[in-house]
């Protein structure tokens, strides 16, 4: 959760929307990033899907519910 609003805040910075973005690693590369097993990194994704928190399609992530995410990760405020 931490690691896509962080994603979505660098979008931001750039000028792009903080709620769609390609993820430019794969899910073993993210795993390695975020010192995951790729069956936690793609568990996860799952279940934030399923429970409507996100959309991904490859590698293109939408954030759905940018609260819900917020709160998984123990912060407040909200992506634009």
């Amino acid at each position: 959760a931490a690691f896509l609003i962080d994603m979505g805040e660098r979008q931001q910075a750039l000028g792009y929307s903080p709620n769609q973005f390609w993820l430019r690693m794969t899910r073993a590369e993210l795993g390695n990033f975020l010192a995951l097993q790729l069956e936690t990194v793609t568990r996860v994704l799952s279940r934030l899907a399923a429970g409507g928190i996100i959309a991904i399609d490859r590698r293109e992530v939408r954030i759905l519910d940018a609260e819900h995410l917020r709160r998984m990760a123990g912060q407040g405020g909200a992506l634009h």
